[in-house]
């Protein structure tokens, strides 16, 4: 490990003939165990070593703590023969802490220090109550296996997200991060809220388990929503600044959250109002239509679609359910002209 950059991977292969060629081959761990392979650069010959280096820490190619990676080498010599070493698997782990382990079940705690093992089985109480509660709801029988990295501070941990997240760009800060392919989470264990938090995270993996490969589709709006409706020890923030969202005139339509973006008091203001829609569907149609929702959602990979199924809704026609229950003014329909959705001020040029 060369964290947070990179991870060297090397092989030393001997045969009676010249080996000419190695390739590597590399796959996460995680929900699905897409591969990769490279071929090593070194000098042929009866006896050699090759290498070659896996970035893991910007953009793309960021692989977060925790993750699991499954790795294997194919050597060829220039008579044909060729070997596949078996799988070998490592946890890319941040390299600051001595990291220590407590399992139970599908949920893996990783954390450091005497002091953090108390605050470790407390994380893994509450993942396992978070997934208790959301499982039904979601309409799973859980099965896929993931790991908590829990820090001590919030420096620590933040010093482990992904480099182009706005949490290091300083603009919001967060106790926890959850990453649905890799089924991993980072929270900061020492937070009075962790309760809370553990719970929001998990609930986000049990939403990618439940969507399969839609999760990524799914809207911001509907993934944050759920994972607030999971959270089980909600504060107050999120109704609050929904609260003065309304009071100020600043709640954007639905279509404008697929992802949440924008200052922090947009971005908390956002998080309030998908709380709040995702409680308006499971108080007003009840929780078993979630769970209808993921499937229509796995078949139709479409937010609208899926609505359609399962509420007789579209995306614009669930906001004005909302918008009207919550006391505010429905957005005009399509096929009203004369009336517009806001827009953004437009700029006069003066000489």
């Amino acid at each position: 490990s060369r964290y947070p950059d990179a991870i060297r991977f090397y092989v030393t292969a001997r045969s009676p003939q010249v080996i000419d060629e190695i390739r590597f081959f590399i796959k996460s761990a995680g929900r699905y165990a897409t591969g990769s392979y490279r071929r090593l650069e070194f000098e042929p010959g009866e006896v050699v070593t090759g290498e070659t280096v896996l970035p893991t820490g910007f953009g793309n190619r960021y692989i977060p703590p925790g993750t699991a990676i499954r790795y294997s080498f194919e050597i060829w010599d220039e008579a044909g023969a060729v070997y596949r070493t078996p799988d070998q698997e490592i946890i890319y782990f941040d390299a600051r802490f001595d990291w220590q382990t407590i399992t139970s079940g599908l949920i893996t705690v990783d954390y450091y220090g005497e002091e953090g093992k108390g605050r470790a089985a407390t994380v893994l109480n509450a993942a396992q109550e978070g997934l208790r509660h959301m499982a039904p709801v979601l309409g799973i029988d859980p099965t896929e296996p993931f790991r908590i990295v829990a820090y001590d501070s919030y420096l620590e941990m933040s010093a482990a997200l992904p480099s182009d997240s706005q949490i290091q760009q300083g603009r919001v800060r967060t106790e926890g991060m959850a990453f649905g392919d890799e089924r991993v989470v980072l929270v900061q264990s020492f937070d009075p809220a962790i309760w809370g938090i553990v719970s929001h995270e998990v609930t986000h993996l049990a939403t990618a388990e439940a969507a399969r490969r839609a999760y990524s589709r799914m809207p911001s709006w509907l993934k944050e929503g759920l994972a607030e409706y999971g959270n089980l020890a909600p504060a107050s923030e999120y109704d609050d600044a929904l609260a003065r969202g309304i009071h100020d005139g600043r709640i954007k339509p639905l279509s404008d959250l697929v992802t949440i973006r924008g200052t922090p008091q947009d971005i908390v203001t956002a998080y309030g109002q998908s709380q709040s829609v995702v409680s308006y569907l499971a108080t007003e149609y009840g929780e078993a239509k979630i769970a209808e929702l993921m499937q229509a959602i796995q078949s139709t990979f479409n937010i609208d679609q899926a609505l359609q199924l399962v509420y007789g809704l579209d995306l614009l026609g669930l906001d004005n359910r909302w918008r009207t229950a919550t006391g505010l003014e429905p957005w005009p329909l399509p096929d009203e002209p004369e009336l517009a959705l806001p827009k953004s001020p437009t700029a006069t040029p003066r000489p």
